[in-house]
């Protein structure tokens, strides 16, 4: 519990678990800090849709290709809490609020 009420910052995605070789290693920083996102992966890229971030919804959809992010279309209707799911063609984005 905290008097001022919980810290809801968002920070920037900057670290991965390489499974292989079991340790986290170094990122380039996401274009946009957000919680209650969704991803998905299509091919080699990672997918990062909605969320929010400063009390305020996420719009940009941000790409990552394994060396750096691009950030691409804008949510129609920015929205946090959603779901995401591909059938390796399309990404499906639903729900949320």
């Amino acid at each position: 519990w905290e008097p001022e009420g919980p810290n809801l910052t968002a920070h920037p995605s900057d670290r991965v678990f390489a499974l292989r070789d079991g340790e986290w290693v170094d990122l380039p920083p996401m274009p946009q800090a957000r919680a209650a996102g969704a991803a998905v992966t299509i091919g080699d890229k990672i997918y990062v849709f909605g969320g929010q971030a400063d009390n305020q919804l996420v719009a940009p959809t941000d790409v990552f290709d394994g060396t750096s992010w691009t950030t691409v279309a804008d949510l129609p209707t920015p929205r946090e809490h959603l779901a995401a799911t591909t059938d390796g063609t399309y990404a499906y984005v639903i729900g949320g609020r």
